[in-house]
């Protein structure tokens, strides 16, 4: 729960300190004439901030999850 708290946190902040760039000549001409690629490019913009945190708090989270559990014994919590 907390990994998927600080994703989105930093998703959010990462998408609002970088926001997609509107005046980019090049991705005008991709919009123009390749409409689902830009398509495709603007939707990855927008989610790569939220999985890649995921992805990158994910072995810190393994970790503390493994030194809380490690001070019980075997069962119980």
């Amino acid at each position: 729960m907390i990994q998927r708290v600080l994703a989105c946190a930093t998703g959010i902040t990462l998408y609002f300190r970088w926001p997609w760039p509107q005046n980019d000549l090049m991705l005008r001409l991709i919009a123009l004439r390749w409409p689902m690629i830009y398509l495709l490019f603007r939707c990855s913009y927008t989610l790569f901030p939220f999985t890649h945190t995921f992805m990158y708090l994910k072995p810190y989270h393994n970790g503390v999850n493994k030194s809380y559990f490690r001070q019980f014994p075997d069962g119980e919590l």
